[in-house]
């Protein structure tokens, strides 16, 4: 397990330096590591949580690649995981928010792709998740702002539907939880 990390951690680093190469060949050997540990104990909660997060890192990659339809279908399974991860364990909150991401990448990239009802779709599977952490923790920074992004993504999906009421609707939410969050943080 260290050393799948390590190789997605030398990964990153490479992304930081923009060595796209680098970065995709460290990405893929910790995949690979995460793979294999993921085959040898199929039950384990964390390993399950280590491979996704590899292949979300590969997605990325995939997606920078120009290969938007793969990037699409290594999300998609990316959000399985997370979602079975996030069902009757110790720390659904944090796979569920792990879920939403990457809703709401495959969601990005179909506004790339110009699948405007195709974004709707999985910035809606965003919201479902977001909406609950959120609900579940009120003064979480993190989660408030993983909602008001989710609401921000909506608005474009039904700014780009030409579905403009909804789309200045969905902004509009974000306005005061965002005031709620300046009044308990002034740095936001």
């Amino acid at each position: 397990r260290t050393l799948g990390n390590l190789y997605l951690g030398v990964g990153l680093i490479f992304e930081k330096k923009d060595e796209r190469p680098i970065q995709a060949e460290y990405v893929e050997k910790g995949l690979k590591t995460f793979q294999t540990l993921k085959s040898d104990n199929p039950n384990q909660l964390q390993g399950k949580a280590d491979f996704a997060r590899a292949m979300w890192h590969w997605a990325y990659i995939v997606r920078l690649k120009g290969d938007n339809q793969g990037a699409i279908k290594i999300y998609s399974q990316v959000a399985e995981i997370y979602e079975e991860l996030g069902k009757g364990n110790e720390l659904p909150q944090k796979y569920k928010r792990s879920a939403a991401l990457t809703y709401k990448n495959i969601g990005s990239i179909y506004i790339l792709e110009k699948d405007f009802p195709k974004s709707l779709e999985f910035y809606q599977k965003a919201f479902v998740y977001d909406k609950e952490n959120a609900e579940i923790s009120t003064d979480n920074v993190e989660s408030q702002m993983d909602l008001v992004f989710t609401h921000n993504c909506l608005g474009s999906a039904y700014f780009n539907l030409k579905e403009i009421e909804k789309a200045i609707a969905e902004y509009k939410i974000s306005i005061p939880i965002l005031e709620k969050l300046n009044s308990l943080d002034a740095k936001n």
